[in-house]
Formats: C-alpha cells, structure tokens, sequence
C-alpha cells in the first residue's frame, strides 16, 4: 500500500466538511486495484448497480431534510433541519452493516424530547467516539457517544459559557484528539476531557466566515469567503501565531464559501457558488504565496446550469465535487491524471439515475461507500455510491 494512499485513507471517511486522523474512526476500504480490473471500471462513474436511494421519509414522515452527514461506527448519522418546513429534531442514522433500503437499517430518534430547542442543524461531525450536532441558531453543540444506544447518550454544551460573544457555527472538523467548530466563530473542543467542562474548550474571533476544512496530520484549512485560512495544530489555539493567510486571486475566478478534503498530498477545495476547484501541494515551501496553488475551472465540461459544489469528498482514487444545493449533477477527478487536464475529470446527472436525486447537502464517506444527505425542500432521498464495485 502506497504511503500516499494509507495517509489520505486515514482521513478520507469522516462527517460533511470533516476529516480525522485516527485508526477507529471507520472501516478503512483495501487500497484501489490498479489492475486491468480496475481499468475496466474506471470510467463506470454513472453505472446504476453503483447508486442505492431511499426515501427517508418513510422513516420519518411526511417530508425530512437534513443539512449534514456523518459516518462512525457502522452507522451514517443525517443532521435534522426542516420536517415539511418545520424545524425539526429527528436525526436520522443508517445501519452501513445492513442493506440500505431496507426499512429496518433505519432509526430516528426525537432530540426534541432531550431540550425543545434541539431542531434545525446546521451540521454534524464525527470522531472516534462521538457524533456531533451544531446549531445554525445559537453556539450550542449536541453529542451523542456512539457506542451508546441511539437514544441515550446525549449531552450538550453552550459554548457561549466560555465566551460570551461566542455565535453559531457552519461547519465542524474532527482531529485525533479535539474537534475545531467554525462560522464566523471557532471554538475547539479537547476530547480528552469531558465535553460540559468549560475548560476543555478555547474559542477565537479573529477570523470568520468559512465553510469548509480539511486536515493534513498537521494543518487544518478552512475555505472562507475570499481566502483560505491555515492553522498550526501544534501550536496554541486561541493566538494570532499560528494561523496564515492564502488570499485567493481574483483572476481565478474563485467567489469563496468553500469545502474542502486532503488525498495524503494534496488539498482540494471545491467552492458553492463557482465551478473552479482550487488545489493546494502541502509539500509547498510557502503557503502564502501562488507557487503552491493551482486551479481548474470545470465549466467547459458541466452543464451550463451547474453553478457550483456543495461539499467534497476522496476515497483513495478519485476526488468527488458533490452535488450543490437545488442541483444533481457531481464531478470526479482521477488523481492518477493531470489536475488541470479536464480528461482526468469526469462529471454525472444524478437524475439520469433517479427522478428524485437532487437537493442534496452533505456527505459522509465510511470507507466503502459515499452517503448523499437529502436537503430541506427535495426529494428526500438519501443516496448512496459504491467505490469500489465494478458497474455494468
């Protein structure tokens, strides 16, 4: 196994815009077959026997959407937003050792019965021990131990207990040992101490308005709205020293609001709004400057109406630009190919497979499979890709 492989593979299976590096997080997928096996499924992006959906609402009617998934211990967990337009708190979670369409794989529990206010999640998280939940309405985040039955387990925290100014929070990044919570706030949680005690926690406000993150074994990235934010997980949290600033160049046609995931070199970021995807070579001198950053704009291959990505996602292979919001088509790239060489990109209609798989938000990788979070207002139907089976 290449030591590029068994690198990314350690932080390619966790929760929407998150990335871990520890062993126990997931099933971690034998590495890819680079033989003439291999080459003849290569290009099978869009074969059916690949692609699995379920209606979630026949797990909790009448209409569920979710803005968020995430993978730990053999179950893929969906953050509850909108129940037909009702702000809701029935999280949702797959059993990834059963069949996903059968109905009994499913479970829902009701977060509302724990605190009425537990509804309408901005996302979730996962790491070796715990799923997370973060409010899009206030800086409380919600935990369940997942080695706990489904509805048990629960605690939550304000992180407003430790700083005051403290705001809601977009996205969630899972580290070995601590788990970094970011907005236009960023809170990090030690996860060696007990999540409501307040001294586990360090917030800082000195940068805001990122979407997405990845993790090198040393770095975290945030994608933010014009630049790209890098942190020194070895250093402290709460200073200005080790944090370092990329800002995107205008002439790239980069508008910002990013996600993001590492291969074991590379950092990729796919944007919501724009269809260029930005690449970072970790193995650069500099972070600041241009020479290590490189970029694609897809555009010439999709649809004229694709306007962006809603997350992004590696599996050992391939780099998958997901479906965003109110859309259906995905980009895959081959990193055995040339990043800037569109004939190392691919691009798939999802509803060319299904009239229903659209409005996706999310996604959760757990080794095996891709999971596709159904967003309020779809279809609500959760998708899932297989990427490793050979396709018709």
């Amino acid at each position: 196994m290449s030591e590029r492989y068994d690198l990314a593979m350690r932080f390619a299976h966790l929760a929407l815009v998150a990335l871990c590096d520890c062993s126990g997080c997931g099933q971690i997928a034998d590495e890819p077959d680079t033989g003439s096996d291999a080459a003849m499924c290569s290009n099978d992006f869009g074969a059916p026997s690949r692609w699995t959906f379920f209606d979630i609402a026949d797990v909790t009617p009448p209409a569920p959407g979710f803005l968020g998934a995430s993978y730990v211990d053999q179950h893929v967990y969906f953050a509850p937003a909108l129940n037909d337009k009702t702000p809701s708190g029935l999280i949702v979670r797959e059993s990834t050792a059963a069949p996903f369409t059968e109905l009994p794989s499913w479970e829902s529990f009701d977060l509302t019965t724990i605190d009425p206010s537990f509804t309408h999640f901005n996302g979730t998280v996962a790491d070796a021990h715990a799923v997370y939940l973060f409010s899009g309405s206030a800086p409380i985040i919600v935990r369940h131990d997942s080695s706990s039955p489904f509805a048990s387990s629960w605690t939550s925290f304000d992180v407003s207990k430790v700083d005051p100014q403290a705001a809601q929070f977009s996205g969630a990044l899972a580290l070995s040992s601590s788990v970094i919570f970011y907005g236009s706030w960023f809170a990090r949680y030690d996860a060696t101490m007990a999540f409501d005690d307040p001294t586990a926690w360090r917030t800082v406000d000195f940068v805001g308005g990122c979407a997405g993150s990845a993790f090198d074994g040393r770095y975290t990235y945030f994608g933010c709205t014009s630049w790209i934010e890098r942190y020194d997980t070895t250093l402290a949290f709460n200073s200005p020293i080790p944090w370092s600033t990329y800002n995107l160049p205008a002439a790239a046609g980069v508008n910002g609001a990013f996600s993001s995931v590492f291969d074991g070199r590379y950092v990729y970021f796919a944007q919501y709004k724009g269809t260029t995807i930005v690449r970072f070579d970790t193995t650069a001198k500099s972070f600041t400057t241009d020479a290590g950053w490189s970029f694609v704009d897809l555009q010439p291959m999709l649809p004229a109406t694709v306007e962006g990505f809603q997350d992004v996602r590696f599996d050992g292979r391939y780099v998958y630009a997901t479906p965003p919001i109110e859309g259906s088509v995905m980009a895959r790239f081959d990193t055995h190919g040339s990043f800037t060489d569109l004939a190392a990109w691919s691009s798939l209609d999802l509803l060319t497979l299904d009239p229903r798989a659209e409005r996706f938000y999310g996604s959760a990788f757990d080794g095996h499979y891709l999971y596709f979070a159904p967003e309020p207002g779809g279809h609500h139907v959760a998708a899932r890709y297989d990427t490793t089976a050979c396709g018709d």
